[in-house]
């Protein structure tokens, strides 16, 4: 599945409408999501990746969350979304971007 920023239903300022906005891949029990991310002046040799993690429990969402942002940076808060879930982007004090996606019930 690959969706771009033009495809998005919100228009999303300051990007390239055909930057991935959402990317994912599964084979044998693996699942990756990825992103072109929202600042591609941003990336650095060493930070040119940003890792998402799947919730199937809120709670767990937010521990991992808020363990993550200690000595990090939050980029985006955990708030409910266009697509379904609730999701935040936090930097680690490592440096590394991390996506948490919560897909919220119908």
């Amino acid at each position: 599945m690959r969706q771009t920023f033009g495809q998005a239903p919100q228009a999303v300022s300051g990007v390239n409408p055909a930057h991935i906005m959402h990317a994912e891949f599964k084979a044998e029990g693996i699942y990756f999501m990825a992103t072109d991310g929202l600042d591609p002046t941003a990336a650095t040799v060493s930070h040119k990746i940003t890792l998402n993690i799947g919730f199937d429990n809120a709670d767990e969402q937010l521990t991992v969350f808020n363990a993550l942002s200690e000595e990090g940076e939050i980029s985006m808060p955990l708030n409910e979304t266009f697509w379904g879930a609730r999701f935040g982007i936090v930097k680690d004090k490592f440096g590394i971007s991390w996506m948490l996606n919560h897909q919220l019930s119908k």
